[in-house]
């Protein structure tokens, strides 16, 4: 009850979202970028390009009507509200028909409509899918009389249209072609899952890591994929990929022993059905806690989020407002059902059921506002039968567990969650005052990274704003002292972050503008170890490759430069998504004193570029080889056949 009176609040803070704060936003949004486009994406730290995939993608989030609540995804907000949906309606079936409260009824059908609403404006389709599935599982099991179906059947029946789903991909009936009339977010799910399976492959015993999914994703995104997702919106494939073979091995065992527990369970109430009423015992402690809960979580979002934006603070005092009263009016409502009604095995059973079923075609399983359904779901079903007996821990054992739990906790609280709250903030705090142009304040911001640094030293957020915030300082200055600062910064990003292509990219960018600015060489051969880096670590970006091809052509290898254009411009046409795609895409700035490679017009986009250096190269590859075929003969007319033999041997010289 008081997890579905928590999703009755989320749901009337997303209802204000909608209404109000969304709309008001989008219309600030609109009157800033149009005021001054380019001042608005500094701030903002948007890529001012507007065919670019980071601007695409920012004014589409912003420009969104879905509302979020206090997640960060629309997706995620309904993977919360899809389960406690089911949860309410769990309520007012019990209560329907004699004997029920009709206070819960009401307060239950009233649930219902507010968080069915609200799941409908977020769009989700897995979310609705799977509130769908739970409603169905509620007119089966969610009574407590009257007509109910064997488990057994639709159980068979979801294990035999498994077995045909294997079978029919096993002898390939099931193929792209097929595929590709199908909606287009199941094509990218299926591009995601494949992906992933070849990153398990590659990381089967221990997986990538919690947290670098995103990153070590890119080296397997194939080359029509359209996005560089953070999961691979499935939450055994995700679990699978980041914490390897054991850990789903584990999760396997675990809803094995919950299914074995759940019958014991359900044979013991059949036998003693008055063995799970646990008395008049008192709510007040639960619903003291989730309100200490409430305020805990207002408390630390202040400690993270500074300075809260207006339009944020209005939703938390519309979450206060309007959704605390509701959630407060539906307790109030269902408190009867609370104390004296009927918890069937069937509700925790059917809430975990529509977790489940959401949580395997969309991402959220690492969030814990989405997961800790699934938990605190588990929790009411092994103790929906009341207390089992048996074996125990003595008073010595039990008090050594609380101890090294108390332990594990404070250990957990010093080298994780207090690090990444301190260095997270402070990072935050830099990256605002970064946006702005005074002095003053980028002075505040360089010390904010410093502290940021120290707290949480293995963190590349701060990493990455200081290498930044170090190379336009050396710009406006040309001190050398600044620009070895920089290099150091820029080494200690890459150790921070080995696999992240997006940084390889941006540093390869950086020390591309040190060589024009400068003129020397090393920076040069720095940025094509970068941007080598991030292709190897992006394969299928054409825009990477492409960006790799332009410097390799920078640096007069032309044989390399044609081949990586070539390469680029095949998986451009493979890709057909904006942003993705050469045609579309800005040109790179040219390189001085380029002879021939001078274009009669300027470039309009990269795919150009990348056509060009196609045909250069081969001249260039050409003209080499004759030039060198005329050397070999003057040389041998000369009779230096020695020179000439060694010359001959190593043409690549």
């Amino acid at each position: 009850a008081v997890m579905a009176a928590l999703g009755v609040a989320l749901a009337a803070h997303g209802y204000y979202q909608y209404f109000v704060a969304l709309p008001r936003l989008r219309a600030q949004v609109e009157k800033d970028y149009q005021a001054d486009p380019q001042g608005f994406c500094q701030r903002e730290g948007v890529d001012p390009n507007p065919e670019s995939a980071e601007h695409i993608n920012f004014f589409n989030r912003v420009t969104s009507k879905e509302p979020l609540a206090t997640f960060s995804l629309a997706n995620s907000l309904a993977g919360f509200l899809a389960p406690w949906l089911v949860a309410a309606g769990g309520i007012a079936v019990v209560n329907f028909g004699v004997g029920g409260s009709r206070k819960a009824l009401v307060g239950g059908v009233l649930a219902v409509l507010l968080l069915a609403g609200c799941l409908l404006l977020t769009k989700s389709r897995t979310g609705v899918l799977a509130a769908g599935c739970g409603a169905a599982l509620l007119g089966l099991y969610g009574r407590e009389r009257g007509w109910r179906l064997d488990w057994r059947i639709p159980a068979a029946a979801a294990a035999g249209l498994t077995l045909i789903g294997l079978g029919i991909v096993w002898s390939g009936g099931l193929d792209w072609e097929v595929l590709s009339e199908a909606p287009k977010s199941i094509l990218y799910r299926l591009e995601y899952w494949r992906a992933t399976a070849a990153m398990i492959a590659d990381h089967p015993l221990f997986g990538c890591g919690p947290g670098n999914f995103q990153d070590n994703y890119a080296a397997y995104k194939l080359p029509q994929a359209s996005e560089t997702v953070a999961d691979p919106h499935n939450f055994l494939l995700e679990i699978w990929a980041t914490a390897g073979t054991p850990a789903i091995v584990a999760l396997l065992a675990l809803v094995g022993c919950t299914a074995w527990e759940a019958a014991r369970i359900a044979a013991r109430r059949a036998n003693s059905p008055g063995s799970a009423d646990t008395g008049e015992a008192s709510p007040l402690p639960l619903y003291l806690g989730a309100g200490a809960g409430l305020a805990l979580g207002a408390w630390l979002s202040l400690l993270t989020a500074t300075p809260i934006h207006t339009d944020s603070m209005a939703g938390h005092i519309g979450l206060g407002l309007c959704g605390l009263p509701l959630a407060a009016g539906f307790l109030w409502l269902v408190h009867g059902w609370v104390l004296r009604g009927p918890l069937l095995l069937s509700q925790p059973a059917i809430i975990l059921a529509v977790l489940a079923i959401n949580l395997l075609a969309a991402g959220a399983f690492a969030f814990p506002g989405v997961a800790n359904t699934g938990w605190i779901s588990l929790v009411i079903l092994l103790t929906a039968g009341g207390s089992a007996g048996g074996w125990s821990l003595g008073r010595p054992w039990s008090l050594g567990v609380v101890a090294a739990t108390i332990l594990l906790a404070l250990a957990c609280f010093l080298t994780e969650y207090n690090p990444t709250l301190q260095g997270g903030a402070a990072t935050m705090d830099a990256d605002i005052l970064l946006k702005t142009s005074d002095p003053q304040a980028q002075a505040e911001a360089e010390q904010k990274l410093a502290a940021a640094i120290q707290a949480d030293p293995l963190a590349p957020a701060a990493w990455r704003l200081l290498t930044d915030l170090r190379f336009r300082q050396w710009l406006a200055r040309r001190d050398p002292r600044l620009l070895e600062r920089f290099e150091d910064a820029a080494a200690n990003l890459r150790r921070r972050e080995p696999h992240s292509q997006v940084m390889y990219e941006r540093l390869g960018q950086w020390y591309v503008q040190l060589y024009l600015l400068s003129g020397e060489t090393r920076f040069l051969d720095q940025a094509l170890r970068d941007l080598e880096r991030a292709v190897q670590l992006y394969p299928n970006s054409a825009l990477g490759r492409a960006q790799w091809a332009w410097a390799l052509h920078g640096a007069a290898r032309h044989s390399e430069a044609r081949r990586q254009a070539e390469r680029a411009l095949e998986l451009s046409d493979l890709n057909p998504h904006r942003g993705y795609n050469l045609k579309k895409s800005p040109p790179f700035p040219p390189w001085p004193a380029q002879g021939e490679s001078s274009p009669p017009k300027p470039w309009e986009s990269s795919e150009q570029q990348m056509l060009f250096l196609r045909s250069w190269g081969g001249r260039a590859e050409r003209f080499r080889g004759r030039e060198m075929q005329r050397r070999l003969h003057i040389l041998a007319a000369m009779d230096y056949a020695e020179p000439a033999r060694v010359l001959a041997s190593g043409m690549d010289n």
